[in-house]
């Protein structure tokens, strides 16, 4: 099988202040929590490989089987698709800052993306009013594919809190995409969100017109 060619593929993350974009960021790549908050100034980013230890061996820490099923794969898909890539093939996590004096850096760095994850605070009702936020997804990197992530699950309760469970079904039936819960303090969530992540990347950037067009 034709390997896929070295290429850089972007992934930005966005959302308003403090709602834990570089705490999701560091969970995934180091595995650490801090609980200080110290704010993104402009833009930051670090690069994690596109192929990961658990999507080629998937016996260690299996898949989610609702990731499969929501990508329309079974695990023959699942391997066929991740022997097309190499350790070469990196993910370029860009952290943008959600102040809004940094808006003009940020729509500069949000161009070009082939994948944005917009997260909110499941703690803050304030923080779902993210049309803007897509709304600059679509304008800058109009070839993005979009997630969107409602993190610190660990200090909410979802099940009990109505109010909250019915802003999560609003938010989902207005830009018709689930919202995937994590918790960065705890893990809950992170490697789904980021395996989830990788599989929809592969599978933009396996297909033929995709390879084609670059």
């Amino acid at each position: 099988m034709t390997a896929i060619p070295k290429i850089m593929i972007k992934c930005i993350f966005v959302g308003n202040l403090s709602v834990g974009k570089t705490s999701i960021i560091l969970r995934y790549t180091k595995n650490e929590y801090s609980g200080g908050y110290i704010p993104t100034i402009g833009a930051d980013f670090t690069t994690t490989s596109l192929i990961s230890e658990n999507l080629v061996n998937n016996k260690e820490a299996p898949i989610n089987d609702e990731i499969l099923k929501d990508l329309d794969l079974n695990n023959q898909d699942l391997h066929d698709l991740t022997s097309k890539f190499t350790e070469d093939n990196k993910i370029y996590l860009w952290d943008l800052a959600g102040q809004p004096l940094f808006r003009k850096i940020r729509t500069y760095y949000m161009s070009n993306a082939l994948f944005a994850v917009v997260v909110l605070d499941l703690s803050k009702p304030s923080t779902f009013a993210i049309d803007t936020w897509v709304n600059d997804i679509k304008t800058y990197s109009p070839n993005s594919d979009l997630i969107l992530v409602g993190n610190k699950n660990d200090i909410v309760d979802i099940e009990k809190d109505v109010d909250l469970k019915s802003k999560i079904d609003e938010i989902e039936k207005q830009f018709g995409l689930k919202l995937h819960i994590t918790s960065a303090k705890t893990g809950e969530g992170i490697l789904d969100l980021f395996n989830r992540i990788k599989i929809m990347l592969m599978k933009k950037i396996g297909s033929t017109s995709f390879v084609q067009n670059q």
